[in-house]
């Protein structure tokens, strides 16, 4: 019993686990798949000046879009190196944009500083930081009212986003937008590999499961086998038994001689034999007979009579048999009676 269960327990195994496979393959290729964006947005800050970190910009992707949004306020986005972006900045207030707490938010740090002083006379609420965006620190600018996006393509770890309205009021809302690689490669190869797996276990475990139900079906019919044996068995010592019986109570029937006549004897000897033998052919399966035989020879058709119908024949007493318009000898011994004359007629001659 230990063997068939260890033999079992390996296709079902591999079965177990390419079936998982396959399955989780299902999964991330539907429900789990990965976007293939990833947008994460930072407060808008209190602080007039807002700047990224070295390195944010490229963090997913090495292309990146920044949108920007002041709703009702200008908009100016200047993209330099991170030491430019420091010294423009120096001691006034600004929030720095360090990384991503999530898939979706952008972690920032406020940096309290002087406010900027403003000349009332050349200040605008509604104009853009013109000494932000004429400056010749940055290697491009974008300007704009409301909403801003920006497209662009990291050359180096060193650049950075400096983002500002008018230079006095809060800078803008930013998110940053990456595309991510969602290849589906290692999900074809996952569900592949377990599909492999699934029918490595199924084939074992199938071819087993088959040969147990015909060595099943063999010990069905071995036991069958068996209880026609000793039913044969059974059958035959009765008539064995019944026999003897006969012949003791024919043997007491003779008189008083004290052994069975030779003729009783055989009689029963006879009778034992065709009892045994009509039980022999009870216990295997007679093969159905035919009596005509029909054969080709040279084109022709001829019909002969068969061995059943010959030897019905014989037991007739008739010495040929007709089949097809032709005669066939059964094998017959003629026997010749002797009738009173001949005898007579020897007699005389003896005298």
């Amino acid at each position: 019993m230990n063997t068939p269960t260890k033999r079992q327990g390996i296709p079902i195994a591999l079965s177990a686990l390419g079936l998982i496979m396959v399955i989780a393959g299902l999964l991330f290729a539907t429900v789990l798949r990965p976007e293939s964006t990833v947008t994460a947005q930072a407060e808008r800050p209190e602080t007039p000046y807002e700047t990224t970190v070295s390195g944010l910009l490229g963090l997913v992707d090495t292309k990146v879009t920044v949108h920007a949004e002041a709703p009702g306020q200008p908009i100016v986005l200047a993209l330099g190196r991170d030491a430019d972006a420091q010294a423009w900045i120096g001691e006034l207030p600004n929030t720095q944009l360090t990384g991503l707490s999530s898939w979706q938010v952008i972690a920032s740090t406020k940096h309290d500083g002087e406010k900027p002083e403003v000349n009332a006379d050349e200040f605008a609420a509604d104009e853009f930081d013109k000494a932000l965006a004429q400056s010749d620190m940055w290697l491009d600018v974008k300007t704009g009212k409301d909403s801003l996006s920006w497209d662009i393509t990291m050359d180096g770890s060193g650049l950075v986003i400096l983002a500002a309205t008018n230079g006095v009021d809060p800078a803008p809302k930013i998110s940053l937008t990456w595309q991510r690689d969602a290849s589906s490669a290692w999900i074809i190869a996952l569900t592949v590999i377990g599909l492999i797996l699934l029918l490595l276990g199924l084939v074992p475990f199938l071819a087993l499961q088959r040969t147990r139900k015909e060595h099943a079906r063999t010990e069905e019919a071995r036991e069958r086998r068996q209880r026609a044996l000793h039913k044969f068995s059974d059958l035959k010592s009765s008539f064995s038994k019944d026999a003897a019986s006969k012949s003791a109570r024919d043997s007491e029937k003779s008189g008083e001689n004290s052994k069975p006549s030779a003729q009783n004897s055989v009689k029963a000897e006879e009778d034992h034999q065709r009892r045994v033998s009509l039980l022999e052919r009870q216990a295997r399966p007679v093969a159905e007979e035919r009596t005509e035989i029909t054969t080709t020879i040279g084109g022709k058709t001829h019909v002969l009579p068969s061995r059943r119908a010959i030897r019905e024949a014989r037991a007739r007493g008739e010495a040929e048999v007709s089949m097809g318009g032709q005669s066939f000898a059964t094998g017959l011994i003629p026997v010749i009676p002797r009738s009173d004359d001949a005898e007579s007629d020897k007699k005389g001659e003896d005298e």
